[in-house]
């Protein structure tokens, strides 16, 4: 099965096609945490934030009026709307940032790329690059590993026959269950059909 993966990969390449595998977030577990400890985090977040403990209340409510039994995505949810109305409507991404960061394992932290950055400061692009580019420092679970080997095999197979292609590969972040894919950006209004509007 893997050999005909393989197989496939090179020849929708070779033949111009571009190959891109999307993986769910249950790829990512149990190295980086789920909605539970997402939430754990925030309320961690909360505690250190010097507010006089303004958004620790502000969440405690929020968990009061859901449910006792409230499933893990509702109270993530209820979470992520306080932190909207009371910091602004990504600090959330910080706590989630940190939660992905938990899955970074650099043999001493002080040599790493995260040498100088502190817990629950936002990570911008430039540092999330070599973040993600010190590849043998994160903790992948068996099933990233298993996707990871045909992969590379086929990188491996496309360099010796076509060395002068550049192979480019794309990490992403997990996407919060409440945003759609492609992050917050506005959608286009779609035109109505027939000719296009004069004038």
């Amino acid at each position: 099965m893997e050999l005909r993966l393989i197989d496939e990969v090179v020849s929708a390449i070779r033949h111009g096609g571009t190959v891109t595998l999307i993986l769910g977030a249950g790829m990512t577990m149990p190295a980086v945490p789920g909605l539970g400890e997402l939430v754990e985090l925030a309320d961690r977040y909360a505690a250190g934030l010097g507010d006089d403990g303004e958004l620790t209340q502000s969440l405690r409510q929020a968990r009061e009026a859901l449910d006792p039994h409230a499933l893990p995505i509702e109270v993530y949810l209820a979470y992520r709307r306080v932190f909207t109305a009371r910091r602004s409507p990504g600090e959330f991404d910080v706590v989630a940032q940190q939660a992905v960061l938990a899955g970074y394992r650099a043999p001493d932290l002080s040599l790493s790329p995260l040498a100088t950055h502190g817990i629950w400061q936002r990570v911008d692009l430039r540092l999330g690059e070599r973040v993600e580019n010190s590849l043998d420092w994160w903790e992948l679970p068996a099933g990233v590993r298993a996707v990871g080997r045909p992969a590379r095999r086929a990188a491996r197979g496309l360099r010796q026959q076509h060395p002068h292609h550049q192979l480019r590969p794309a990490l992403r972040g997990r996407r919060p269950p409440d945003r759609p894919a492609g992050g917050e950006r506005p959608r286009r209004p779609r035109r109505p059909p027939g000719p296009p509007p004069r004038g």
